[in-house]
């Protein structure tokens, strides 16, 4: 995919598992609200672009809208943000992930298990090309992506990131 047709898509950032725990702390850090975080503070230098497309997704609207219940257009240091668009779609629904995939130019992955919830949106966005990053610790369906999807993501400009968090930890640590 060239950078011009990634330009003119309406949506820069998806997270696809938006309503888990590890989904809507992004969200959470996103929104610049605090109120999830016990471990740490957010910095009163956390500013997301105002200019920020973006939309959470999952199985459960209800879930969803829960999420951005802190929702504040600007948060509590004063950086705006856009609302995000709300995408209820089912982890087996190739034509509702489809839809959602070619829309946006990122999808962040917290849909898991991953091998169950989100390998219909990584072939898609393989397909699309469009970037998925993921926290997935799955070794197994990571490399079953690599088999299945390496030179079709490299025909179509896809980046394909998995292992970006505390699951892939474990067997980082097993590399040493």
């Amino acid at each position: 995919m060239n950078n011009s047709a990634n330009d003119e898509r309406d949506l820069d950032l998806v997270i696809w598992g938006a309503t888990g725990f590890t989904g809507s702390l992004a969200v959470s850090y996103l929104i610049g609200d605090a109120t999830k975080f016990h471990s740490f503070r957010l910095r009163s230098s956390l500013t997301v672009p105002s200019s920020l497309r973006w939309a959470i997704a999952g199985r459960n609207r209800t879930k969803l809208e829960s999420t951005l219940t802190n929702f504040v257009p600007t948060n509590e240091y004063g950086a705006s943000i856009n609302k995000p668009e709300l995408i209820v779609c089912q982890a087996d629904d190739k034509t509702a992930i489809d839809a959602f995939v070619k829309r946006t130019k990122v999808v962040v992955g917290f849909a898991g298990p991953f091998v169950k919830y989100s390998d219909r949106v990584v072939q898609s966005c393989v397909e699309s090309g469009t970037h998925w990053v993921d926290i997935s610790g799955e070794v197994a369906w990571h490399r079953s992506l690599i088999d299945r999807f390496y030179h079709k993501a490299k025909r179509s400009g896809a980046c394909i990131v998995s292992h970006c968090g505390y699951d892939s930890i474990p067997s980082d640590l097993g590399t040493f």
